[in-house]
């Protein structure tokens, strides 16, 4: 059991290193638990691009997106420092491509001025033909008949 959780983990560092080297994130010169910790660190952080995948999946799926780029190489830089996983997150919880701000989708409200305007609404709903009590609906000439 050990011996194949062994062998899936070092066959999925290594084709993601394979992934990560075309893409240009380079894991060369990490020993297999630091190319783990970068791993499960990309794995688990998600990409603020606005995509909604991990910056791992961002990394493969859209190579030319420069926040997943940006924040693999943080996280590897600072794995290649040998910290731990609570100061790789740190490291790129800092980053201020991390803290993307939302984009601004209106612009303020503007005030229009209406008063002296040529053309008001009816202050009731009665005013309406079909609300008044004292008119009936206007005749359709191509009604059906019965």
């Amino acid at each position: 059991m050990a011996f194949s959780f062994a062998r899936g983990t070092l066959l999925c560092v290594l084709t993601a290193a394979f992934l990560f080297a075309q893409d240009g994130v380079d894991l060369t010169g990490l020993t297999p638990p630091q190319k783990s910790l970068a791993l499960k660190v990309l794995r688990a952080s998600g990409c603020p691009c606005g995509c909604g995948m991990k910056i791992a999946e961002c990394r493969v799926q859209d190579p030319n997106c420069s926040y997943s780029k940006a924040l693999a190489g943080i996280v590897v830089a600072s794995v290649r420092k040998g910290s731990n996983e609570a100061a790789v997150l740190a490291a790129l919880d800092a980053s201020p491509m991390m803290h993307r701000a939302a984009p601004k989708l209106l612009e303020a409200p503007v005030a229009i001025p209406v008063d002296g305007a040529p053309f008001t609404a009816p202050k009731t709903r009665a005013s309406h033909w079909w609300n008044s009590p004292t008119s009936s609906a206007p005749t359709v000439p191509w009604r059906w008949s019965s």
